[in-house]
C-alpha cells in the first residue's frame, strides 16, 4: 500500500511538474487570454488527482502573474469542491490585487454559494487588506446570515483591538 502511494505522488509530481514546464517555449502574448501554463494548471486542478497535489498546483497558480489567473482562482472558488474552493479563496487573498478583491466581493455576495466559501471570500478580504474602509460594506454583505456576522465580528474584533466602524 505504501509503495502505491508513493507512485501515486510521485506521478502526480511529475505532472504537476509537466503543467509548470508547458508552454516555455516563446509564443506570442495575447492579451486577455490564459497562458498554456496557467491552463494546464487548471486542468490538473480540475482532474481527479489526489487533494494534496491540487493544493500544490493551486499555489503555483496563486503564484503566476498572468492575466486571467485571478479569474481561473475565482471559478475554482465557484466549484463543488468545497475544501478546493475555500483554498482558492485563500490564494486569491494572497494575490493582494485590486482583481481579486473584486473578485473575493464577488464570492462573498453569491448566496449560492456555501457558506465555508463565503466564510473563506470574507476571511480573505479582512486578512488580505485590513482595511477599515471595508467595514461598512462587509458589515452590510454578512447580515442575514448568522455563520457571517459571527466570523466577521470575531475576526474584526480580533485583527482591529478597536473594532469600531
Amino acid at each position: 500500500m505504501g509503495r502505491r502511494v508513493g507512485v501515486v505522488l510521485l506521478l502526480g509530481a511529475i505532472a504537476i511538474t509537466a503543467a509548470l514546464i508547458i508552454g516555455n517555449a516563446p509564443k506570442q502574448a495575447e492579451a486577455g487570454f490564459t497562458s498554456e501554463k496557467v491552463k494546464a494548471l487548471v486542468s490538473y486542478l480540475e482532474g481527479g488527482s489526489p487533494y494534496n497535489l491540487k493544493l500544490q498546483a493551486l499555489e503555483a497558480l496563486r503564484k503566476k502573474t498572468d492575466s486571467g489567473v485571478e479569474g481561473e482562482l475565482e471559478k475554482i472558488a465557484k466549484g463543488k469542491d468545497t475544501r478546493l474552493a475555500v483554498a482558492a479563496t485563500t490564494a486569491l487573498g494572497r494575490k493582494k490585487t485590486t482583481k481579486a478583491k473584486t473578485s473575493l466581493k464577488g464570492l462573498l455576495e453569491n448566496t449560492k454559494l456555501k457558506s465555508p466559501v463565503r466564510i473563506g471570500a470574507l476571511s480573505a478580504i479582512l486578512y488580505g487588506w485590513k482595511d477599515k474602509g471595508d467595514f461598512t460594506y462587509l458589515s452590510s454583505k454578512t447580515k442575514g446570515n448568522a455563520k457571517l456576522v459571527a466570523h466577521y465580528t470575531r475576526t474584526k474584533s480580533k485583527l482591529f483591538a478597536t473594532g469600531g466602524e
